[in-house]
């Protein structure tokens, strides 16, 4: 009896260690982490999940619909949990845009449970930044028309005079130069974030 009490207190402390390094890594997450079961209870979430959600401890939420209260968070948490399929929204909380994903839970045995497992990241600095490039990408071709346009003008009027004197070639060689050099700084612009993007960055010399 006293061999099996030492067992009983010897799992007992692995199993508290255990979930003492789980709570850990939980905390140390920068993204929300919620379990709940097929009732929409909450089991387990993080402080980045309170966060994220615009709630805190002291909230007293003990439920999905209590903690998010908006309808699309809460409806893909229902169906992940009734209908046994991931769910990716897309929300917007407190100004801040999240990507919520939500996985379905099914655990047979004594602790048997049913429900979900929702991951919250914050993504409202990347959506801007995509938008940023959008509009740059979307600027860029419209100004690379300009100069283009420029340039095919001066070339075409060249081309179509027989006789041009020395001083209004030296012009129209100069207005082609500069519209190359705007076209080249475009060009350059484009290569640079090009660059960032990937994660490339150019050392200088």
């Amino acid at each position: 009896d006293r061999r099996q009490r030492q067992m009983c207190i010897r799992d007992r402390k692995t199993l508290e260690n255990e979930r003492e390094k789980e709570r850990f890594i939980l905390e140390s997450l920068q993204d929300g982490v919620i379990l709940y079961d097929n009732d929409l209870s909450v089991i387990s979430i993080n402080r980045a999940g309170l966060k994220l959600l615009g709630a805190s401890e002291e909230s007293g939420a003990l439920t999905v619909p209590e903690l998010a209260r908006k309808p699309e968070i809460i409806s893909g948490a229902e169906k992940a949990a009734n209908e046994d399929r991931t769910v990716t929204i897309e929300s917007t909380v407190d100004g801040r845009i999240l990507l919520v994903q939500v996985f379905p839970v099914s655990k047979s045995g004594i602790d048997a449970m049913h429900g979900g497992l929702m991951v919250i990241r914050d993504v409202t600095d990347k959506r801007m930044s995509e938008q940023l490039k959008a509009d740059f990408f979307a600027n860029a071709g419209h100004e690379l028309k300009t100069p283009l346009a420029g340039i095919r003008l001066l070339t075409d009027s060249i081309l179509q005079t027989d006789h041009m004197d020395e001083e209004t070639t030296k012009e129209f060689v100069t207005d082609i130069g500069r519209e190359a050099e705007r076209l080249s700084r475009i060009t350059e612009n484009l290569l640079r974030l090009t660059r960032l993007d990937s994660g490339v960055v150019q050392q200088p010399y």
